[in-house]
């Protein structure tokens, strides 16, 4: 698993699904951003991997990102790993 190092501007947050699923999300903020953008990374992929690209992207297209790894991924683990279009909703019922 790769270490991030502190920085002022990412938060690793460990959100709770309205499923009662835990996962690990990154959200990236740029003090110029007027919008947030919510990245759901393909499938082979993890936060540890994509965090370069979230901070590049972030940079360069002056948004603030919130990227997360799907339940059962990683530090998101419940035992198995069901993929659907509805994880992304649950970061919205959380608020977001």
């Amino acid at each position: 698993m790769i270490r991030v190092g502190t920085r002022e501007n990412v938060d690793v947050l460990k959100l709770r699904t309205k499923r009662g699923n835990d996962v690990v999300a990154a959200y990236i903020r740029n003090p110029s951003a007027k919008l947030t953008v919510l990245h759901s990374h393909g499938n082979a992929a993890d936060l540890g991997q994509m965090y370069e690209l979230f901070s590049e992207l972030s940079l360069h297209l002056r948004v603030n990102l919130l990227g997360y790894d799907y339940s059962g991924y990683r530090q998101s683990l419940v035992g198995f790993c069901f993929l659907s279009s509805s994880t992304g909703d649950d970061f919205f019922d959380q608020g977001f």
